[in-house]
Protein backbone atom coordinates (compact mmCIF):
# COMPACT_ATOMS: atom_id res chain seq x y z
CA UNK A 1 0.00 0.00 0.00
CA UNK A 2 1.30 3.48 -0.91
CA UNK A 3 2.37 5.82 1.88
CA UNK A 4 -0.19 8.44 0.79
CA UNK A 5 -3.00 5.92 1.22
CA UNK A 6 -1.82 4.99 4.75
CA UNK A 7 -1.62 8.62 5.75
CA UNK A 8 -5.17 9.26 4.56
CA UNK A 9 -6.54 6.26 6.42
CA UNK A 10 -4.72 7.19 9.66
CA UNK A 11 -6.05 10.75 9.33
CA UNK A 12 -9.62 9.52 8.89
CA UNK A 13 -9.21 7.16 11.91
CA UNK A 14 -8.06 10.02 14.14
CA UNK A 15 -11.10 12.08 13.10
CA UNK A 16 -13.45 9.19 13.83
CA UNK A 17 -11.88 8.59 17.25
CA UNK A 18 -12.07 12.28 18.14
CA UNK A 19 -15.72 12.42 17.08
CA UNK A 20 -16.53 9.29 19.10
CA UNK A 21 -14.77 10.71 22.15
CA UNK A 22 -16.73 13.94 21.90
CA UNK A 23 -20.01 12.04 21.61
CA UNK A 24 -19.12 9.86 24.61
CA UNK A 25 -18.17 12.94 26.64
CA UNK A 26 -21.47 14.62 25.80
CA UNK A 27 -23.44 11.48 26.64
CA UNK A 28 -21.56 11.19 29.94
CA UNK A 29 -22.42 14.75 30.89
CA UNK A 30 -26.08 14.16 30.05
CA UNK A 31 -26.21 10.99 32.10
CA UNK A 32 -24.47 12.73 34.99
CA UNK A 33 -26.94 15.61 34.94
CA UNK A 34 -29.91 13.25 34.82
CA UNK A 35 -28.48 11.17 37.63
CA UNK A 36 -27.87 14.24 39.75
CA UNK A 37 -31.54 15.11 39.40
CA UNK A 38 -32.99 11.76 40.32
CA UNK A 39 -30.35 9.43 41.71
CA UNK A 40 -30.91 8.18 45.25
CA UNK A 41 -27.44 9.18 46.39
CA UNK A 42 -28.37 12.85 46.09
CA UNK A 43 -31.33 12.32 48.39
CA UNK A 44 -28.99 10.62 50.85
CA UNK A 45 -26.59 13.54 50.63
CA UNK A 46 -29.44 15.96 51.33
CA UNK A 47 -30.59 13.80 54.23
CA UNK A 48 -27.06 13.77 55.60
CA UNK A 49 -26.92 17.55 55.39
CA UNK A 50 -30.33 17.95 57.03
CA UNK A 51 -30.22 15.10 59.52
CA UNK A 52 -26.57 14.65 60.33
CA UNK A 53 -24.97 11.27 59.79
CA UNK A 54 -28.12 9.60 58.46
CA UNK A 55 -30.18 6.61 59.56
CA UNK A 56 -27.27 4.23 59.04
CA UNK A 57 -25.52 5.79 62.05
CA UNK A 58 -28.38 4.84 64.43
CA UNK A 59 -27.61 1.72 66.49
CA UNK A 60 -29.97 -0.59 68.38
CA UNK A 61 -29.12 -2.55 71.52
CA UNK A 62 -31.27 -4.91 73.55
CA UNK A 63 -32.45 -3.90 77.01
CA UNK A 64 -31.51 -6.12 79.93
CA UNK A 65 -35.10 -5.97 81.16
CA UNK A 66 -37.52 -7.12 78.46
CA UNK A 67 -40.68 -6.64 80.51
CA UNK A 68 -43.50 -4.33 79.40
CA UNK A 69 -43.94 -1.05 81.30
CA UNK A 70 -46.09 0.82 78.76
CA UNK A 71 -43.56 3.64 78.60
CA UNK A 72 -40.33 4.73 76.96
CA UNK A 73 -37.17 6.19 78.45
CA UNK A 74 -35.13 9.03 76.96
CA UNK A 75 -31.67 10.17 77.97
CA UNK A 76 -29.88 12.33 78.86
CA UNK A 77 -32.31 14.62 80.66
CA UNK A 78 -30.13 17.66 79.95
CA UNK A 79 -27.13 18.32 77.71
CA UNK A 80 -25.00 21.37 78.44
CA UNK A 81 -22.01 22.44 76.34
CA UNK A 82 -19.70 25.41 75.66
CA UNK A 83 -19.15 26.03 71.93
CA UNK A 84 -17.37 28.76 70.00
CA UNK A 85 -18.87 30.37 66.87
CA UNK A 86 -18.52 27.95 63.95
CA UNK A 87 -17.89 24.98 66.23
CA UNK A 88 -19.80 21.67 66.05
CA UNK A 89 -20.42 19.03 68.69
CA UNK A 90 -22.23 15.67 68.54
CA UNK A 91 -23.85 13.96 71.51
CA UNK A 92 -25.78 10.71 71.85
CA UNK A 93 -29.53 10.53 72.41
CA UNK A 94 -30.95 7.22 73.67
CA UNK A 95 -34.58 6.13 73.34
CA UNK A 96 -35.61 2.85 75.02
CA UNK A 97 -38.93 1.28 73.98
CA UNK A 98 -40.73 -0.49 76.85
CA UNK A 99 -44.23 -0.06 75.39
CA UNK A 100 -44.81 -3.75 74.70
CA UNK A 101 -44.86 -3.48 70.90
CA UNK A 102 -42.92 -1.94 68.03
CA UNK A 103 -43.50 1.80 67.87
CA UNK A 104 -42.69 4.71 65.56
CA UNK A 105 -40.93 7.56 67.35
CA UNK A 106 -40.69 11.15 66.14
CA UNK A 107 -38.05 13.76 66.96
CA UNK A 108 -38.58 17.52 66.93
CA UNK A 109 -36.89 20.62 68.30
CA UNK A 110 -38.54 23.54 70.10
CA UNK A 111 -37.16 26.65 71.73
CA UNK A 112 -37.68 27.12 75.45
CA UNK A 113 -37.66 30.03 77.88
CA UNK A 114 -37.86 30.50 81.62
CA UNK A 115 -41.04 31.21 83.55
CA UNK A 116 -41.03 34.65 85.21
CA UNK A 117 -43.67 33.47 87.71
CA UNK A 118 -41.64 30.48 88.91
CA UNK A 119 -44.45 27.98 88.33
CA UNK A 120 -42.61 25.97 85.65
CA UNK A 121 -38.88 25.27 85.22
CA UNK A 122 -39.12 25.86 81.46
CA UNK A 123 -41.81 26.83 78.96
CA UNK A 124 -41.94 25.09 75.56
CA UNK A 125 -42.63 27.56 72.74
CA UNK A 126 -43.94 25.24 70.00
CA UNK A 127 -43.53 26.93 66.62
CA UNK A 128 -42.59 30.27 68.17
CA UNK A 129 -39.00 31.39 68.43
CA UNK A 130 -37.56 31.99 71.85
CA UNK A 131 -35.43 34.93 72.95
CA UNK A 132 -32.38 32.61 72.88
CA UNK A 133 -33.32 30.41 69.91
CA UNK A 134 -31.44 27.14 69.43
CA UNK A 135 -33.69 25.02 67.23
CA UNK A 136 -31.95 25.73 63.89
CA UNK A 137 -28.64 24.50 65.32
CA UNK A 138 -29.81 21.00 66.27
CA UNK A 139 -29.95 18.15 63.75
CA UNK A 140 -30.44 14.52 64.83
CA UNK A 141 -29.36 11.69 62.55
CA UNK A 142 -33.05 10.88 61.92
CA UNK A 143 -36.33 12.63 62.58
CA UNK A 144 -38.42 9.44 62.57
CA UNK A 145 -37.63 5.81 63.34
CA UNK A 146 -39.32 2.60 64.49
CA UNK A 147 -37.95 0.98 67.64
CA UNK A 148 -38.85 -2.64 68.47
CA UNK A 149 -40.02 -3.45 71.98
CA UNK A 150 -37.13 -4.19 74.32
CA UNK A 151 -34.65 -2.24 72.20
CA UNK A 152 -32.79 1.01 72.80
CA UNK A 153 -31.95 3.29 69.90
CA UNK A 154 -28.68 5.22 70.07
CA UNK A 155 -29.04 8.34 67.92
CA UNK A 156 -26.25 10.85 67.16
CA UNK A 157 -27.37 14.48 67.45
CA UNK A 158 -25.29 17.30 65.99
CA UNK A 159 -25.22 20.85 67.35
CA UNK A 160 -23.63 23.35 64.94
CA UNK A 161 -23.11 26.94 66.09
CA UNK A 162 -23.18 29.52 63.27
CA UNK A 163 -19.96 31.43 62.68
CA UNK A 164 -21.73 34.73 63.43
CA UNK A 165 -23.33 33.60 66.73
CA UNK A 166 -23.19 36.25 69.45
CA UNK A 167 -21.93 35.50 72.98
CA UNK A 168 -24.53 34.26 75.43
CA UNK A 169 -26.77 31.32 76.24
CA UNK A 170 -29.04 29.50 73.78
CA UNK A 171 -31.78 27.13 74.92
CA UNK A 172 -34.02 24.50 73.37
CA UNK A 173 -35.50 21.05 73.82
CA UNK A 174 -35.14 17.95 71.66
CA UNK A 175 -38.52 16.22 71.94
CA UNK A 176 -39.18 12.51 71.46
CA UNK A 177 -42.81 11.52 70.95
CA UNK A 178 -44.88 8.49 70.03
CA UNK A 179 -48.56 7.86 69.44
CA UNK A 180 -50.53 5.01 70.95
CA UNK A 181 -51.80 2.40 68.50
CA UNK A 182 -55.35 2.74 69.79
CA UNK A 183 -55.29 6.47 69.15
CA UNK A 184 -53.84 5.95 65.67
CA UNK A 185 -56.59 3.47 64.77
CA UNK A 186 -59.24 5.79 66.17
CA UNK A 187 -57.82 8.72 64.20
CA UNK A 188 -58.05 6.74 60.98
CA UNK A 189 -61.60 5.65 61.74
CA UNK A 190 -62.95 8.98 62.95
CA UNK A 191 -62.03 12.17 61.16
CA UNK A 192 -60.69 14.81 63.49
CA UNK A 193 -60.26 12.48 66.47
CA UNK A 194 -57.77 13.69 69.10
CA UNK A 195 -54.42 11.91 69.19
CA UNK A 196 -53.00 10.56 72.43
CA UNK A 197 -49.32 11.41 72.23
CA UNK A 198 -46.61 10.80 74.82
CA UNK A 199 -43.69 13.22 74.67
CA UNK A 200 -40.39 13.50 76.55
CA UNK A 201 -37.89 16.31 76.10
CA UNK A 202 -34.13 16.61 76.47
CA UNK A 203 -33.06 20.12 77.48
CA UNK A 204 -30.22 21.61 75.42
CA UNK A 205 -28.09 24.41 76.89
CA UNK A 206 -25.41 25.94 74.64
CA UNK A 207 -23.10 28.67 75.91
CA UNK A 208 -21.16 30.78 73.42
CA UNK A 209 -18.18 32.41 75.18
CA UNK A 210 -17.81 36.16 75.30
CA UNK A 211 -19.10 39.11 77.26
CA UNK A 212 -22.32 38.14 79.10
CA UNK A 213 -24.23 39.35 82.14
CA UNK A 214 -24.41 37.01 85.15
CA UNK A 215 -26.76 38.26 87.85
CA UNK A 216 -29.01 36.36 90.25
CA UNK A 217 -30.51 36.73 93.70
CA UNK A 218 -32.34 34.77 96.37
CA UNK A 219 -35.99 35.84 96.44
CA UNK A 220 -37.38 33.74 99.31
CA UNK A 221 -36.69 30.83 101.65
CA UNK A 222 -39.77 29.34 103.29
CA UNK A 223 -41.77 26.23 104.17
CA UNK A 224 -44.17 25.03 101.49
CA UNK A 225 -46.94 24.07 103.89
CA UNK A 226 -46.72 27.36 105.79
CA UNK A 227 -46.90 25.56 109.12
CA UNK A 228 -44.92 26.42 112.24
CA UNK A 229 -45.60 23.27 114.29
CA UNK A 230 -44.65 19.78 113.05
CA UNK A 231 -44.92 16.24 114.33
CA UNK A 232 -42.48 13.38 113.97
CA UNK A 233 -42.32 11.87 110.45
CA UNK A 234 -44.30 14.74 108.93
CA UNK A 235 -43.03 15.45 105.38
CA UNK A 236 -41.58 18.96 105.43
CA UNK A 237 -40.72 20.82 102.21
CA UNK A 238 -38.38 23.80 102.07
CA UNK A 239 -38.86 26.26 99.19
CA UNK A 240 -35.91 28.13 97.67
CA UNK A 241 -36.90 30.81 95.14
CA UNK A 242 -34.09 32.17 92.97
CA UNK A 243 -34.33 34.83 90.26
CA UNK A 244 -31.96 35.03 87.28
CA UNK A 245 -31.70 38.57 85.90
CA UNK A 246 -28.77 37.86 83.57
CA UNK A 247 -28.36 36.80 79.95
CA UNK A 248 -27.16 33.22 80.59
CA UNK A 249 -28.51 30.41 82.75
CA UNK A 250 -27.18 29.96 86.27
CA UNK A 251 -26.66 26.85 88.41
CA UNK A 252 -27.16 27.85 92.07
CA UNK A 253 -26.53 25.37 94.89
CA UNK A 254 -27.27 25.53 98.61
CA UNK A 255 -26.94 24.03 102.07
CA UNK A 256 -29.65 24.02 104.75
CA UNK A 257 -28.29 23.85 108.32
CA UNK A 258 -30.73 23.05 111.13
CA UNK A 259 -29.95 24.06 114.73
CA UNK A 260 -31.82 23.47 117.96
CA UNK A 261 -32.82 26.01 120.63
CA UNK A 262 -29.31 25.99 122.10
CA UNK A 263 -27.74 26.77 118.70
CA UNK A 264 -26.27 23.31 118.25
CA UNK A 265 -26.21 21.95 114.69
CA UNK A 266 -28.40 18.85 114.52
CA UNK A 267 -28.70 18.29 110.75
CA UNK A 268 -27.44 19.53 107.40
CA UNK A 269 -29.12 19.14 104.02
CA UNK A 270 -26.99 19.53 100.87
CA UNK A 271 -29.00 20.87 97.91
CA UNK A 272 -27.34 19.98 94.57
CA UNK A 273 -27.08 22.64 91.86
CA UNK A 274 -30.15 23.31 89.74
CA UNK A 275 -30.58 25.46 86.62
CA UNK A 276 -32.40 28.78 86.30
CA UNK A 277 -32.88 30.20 82.79
CA UNK A 278 -32.26 33.90 82.01
CA UNK A 279 -34.92 36.42 82.98
CA UNK A 280 -36.90 33.91 85.02
CA UNK A 281 -37.73 32.78 88.54
CA UNK A 282 -37.42 29.19 89.65
CA UNK A 283 -38.43 27.62 92.97
CA UNK A 284 -36.56 24.56 94.16
CA UNK A 285 -38.37 22.14 96.51
CA UNK A 286 -36.32 20.26 99.11
CA UNK A 287 -38.19 17.46 100.89
CA UNK A 288 -37.24 16.42 104.42
CA UNK A 289 -38.79 14.13 107.01
CA UNK A 290 -38.99 15.46 110.57
CA UNK A 291 -37.13 13.15 113.00
CA UNK A 292 -37.83 12.42 116.71
CA UNK A 293 -37.19 15.94 117.87
CA UNK A 294 -38.80 18.23 120.39
CA UNK A 295 -38.66 22.00 120.67
CA UNK A 296 -37.86 25.05 118.55
CA UNK A 297 -35.49 24.78 115.57
CA UNK A 298 -33.96 27.18 113.06
CA UNK A 299 -33.14 26.29 109.44
CA UNK A 300 -30.49 28.49 107.83
CA UNK A 301 -30.06 28.53 104.05
CA UNK A 302 -26.61 29.26 102.60
CA UNK A 303 -26.90 29.79 98.85
CA UNK A 304 -24.19 29.98 96.21
CA UNK A 305 -25.67 31.81 93.17
CA UNK A 306 -23.55 29.79 90.74
CA UNK A 307 -21.25 32.35 89.16
CA UNK A 308 -17.79 33.64 90.01
CA UNK A 309 -18.64 37.15 91.21
CA UNK A 310 -21.85 36.18 92.98
CA UNK A 311 -21.96 36.74 96.73
CA UNK A 312 -23.10 34.02 99.15
CA UNK A 313 -26.66 34.70 100.32
CA UNK A 314 -28.40 33.48 103.50
CA UNK A 315 -31.92 33.29 104.93
CA UNK A 316 -33.60 31.55 107.90
CA UNK A 317 -36.92 30.01 108.89
CA UNK A 318 -37.99 28.75 112.33
CA UNK A 319 -40.34 25.92 113.28
CA UNK A 320 -41.40 23.82 116.26
CA UNK A 321 -41.41 20.04 116.51
CA UNK A 322 -43.85 18.22 118.80
CA UNK A 323 -43.09 14.51 118.96
CA UNK A 324 -45.35 12.31 121.09
CA UNK A 325 -42.57 9.73 121.25
CA UNK A 326 -40.09 12.31 122.51
CA UNK A 327 -42.68 13.62 124.98
CA UNK A 328 -43.29 10.10 126.26
CA UNK A 329 -39.58 9.55 126.77
CA UNK A 330 -39.23 12.90 128.52
CA UNK A 331 -42.22 12.16 130.73
CA UNK A 332 -40.73 8.79 131.65
CA UNK A 333 -37.41 10.34 132.58
CA UNK A 334 -39.14 12.98 134.73
CA UNK A 335 -41.28 10.35 136.46
CA UNK A 336 -38.29 8.15 137.28
CA UNK A 337 -36.38 11.16 138.56
CA UNK A 338 -39.32 12.16 140.75
CA UNK A 339 -39.69 8.66 142.19
CA UNK A 340 -35.99 8.44 142.92
CA UNK A 341 -36.10 11.82 144.60
CA UNK A 342 -39.10 10.92 146.77
CA UNK A 343 -38.41 7.32 147.79
CA UNK A 344 -34.65 6.96 147.88
CA UNK A 345 -34.11 9.25 150.90
CA UNK A 346 -36.70 7.30 152.97
CA UNK A 347 -35.25 3.92 152.16
CA UNK A 348 -31.64 4.76 152.59
CA UNK A 349 -31.12 6.91 155.65
CA UNK A 350 -27.89 8.81 156.08
CA UNK A 351 -26.08 7.74 159.28
CA UNK A 352 -23.65 10.14 160.85
CA UNK A 353 -20.69 8.80 162.79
Amino acid sequence: MAPATLTAKFSRSRKVMALAGAVAFAVGIGVGVAASRSAPFLGLAYAAERNGAGEASVRFVSLNDQRTYRDFVVGPGKYEVFLKPGETRTFTLTVANRMGDDRPFFLSVEDVKGDPTGKEPVVLLGNDRGPYSLRDWVKPAVWKLTIPHGKKAIIPVRIAVPSDAEPGGYYGSLLVSTQSKDAAAQTEAIAGAAKVVARIGVLLFVRVPGEVREEGSLVAFSLKEGRKVWRHSDPMTFLISFRNDGTVHLNPSATITIRNLLGRRVNEIVVPAWYVLPQSLRTREVAWEVPYWLGRYTATLTLNPGYEKGAIQTATVTFWVVSWQALAVLAGVLLISFLLFVFLPKRYAIVRK
